[in-house]
């Protein structure tokens, strides 16, 4: 079993596929798999990186696959191979190719077409986001707001509150389930 791609499809497969008793092989181009709904956590400070990227390799060890480091060159259904870019030659029984989806509206990578681009810094083009784009507003709203002295256009203290449970419920997770207090922010200074 091959598969081709370490983001949530992938890495979702192996535990099951390993515990049916089939030997796993995990191809990926990054070193790294990465849980991007918490990246803004990482752009605002909430979270270090370590906190949302993972080793790929460590990740398949953990459910008994092999990582292979490549990108995906071809795949050849009828000998049932596939080769990576790096030259490195597969083959498989079955194979799932979960490399994950991105769409660009212009020069801004997974930019939804609501946004007005314009209103962005060029540095920001190409970068991955999240939700539609709304991360990079979200970053460039707080940038521009420390600049100039005046509040983001977004309630930074609506979203604190609302944000909060997620990093804490991200934080249980990650050390096994252990109940932690989400903290209450309260009403905003008037």
């Amino acid at each position: 079993m091959v598969i081709c791609g370490a983001g949530f499809g992938g890495l979702s497969a192996i535990s099951g596929l390993t515990r049916a008793g089939l030997r796993v092989t995990l191809v990926d181009s990054h070193l790294y798999s990465t849980f991007q709904p918490l990246l803004y956590q990482v752009a605002t400070g909430g979270l270090n990186p370590g906190d949302v990227a993972y080793p790929a390799g460590g990740v398949g060890r953990r459910y008994g696959a092999v990582f292979r480091r490549g990108e995906l060159a071809t795949i050849d259904p009828a000998s049932r191979r596939v080769k990576l870019t790096n030259g490195l030659d597969l083959g498989y029984d079955y194979l799932i190719v979960a490399t994950g989806v991105t769409t660009a509206y212009g020069h801004y990578a997974a930019l939804s077409r609501v946004h007005p681009a314009e209103r962005l810094p060029r540095a920001f083009a190409g970068l991955p986001s999240g939700h539609s784009g709304s991360h990079q507003f979200l970053v460039d709203d707080f940038v521009r707001a420390c600049a100039e002295g005046v509040p983001p256009p977004n309630n930074v203290w609506q979203a604190a509150r609302y944000g909060a449970p997620g990093i804490v419920a991200h934080q249980s997770a990650v050390q096994g389930g252990r109940l932690l207090e989400v903290p209450d922010f309260g009403d905003p200074p008037a």
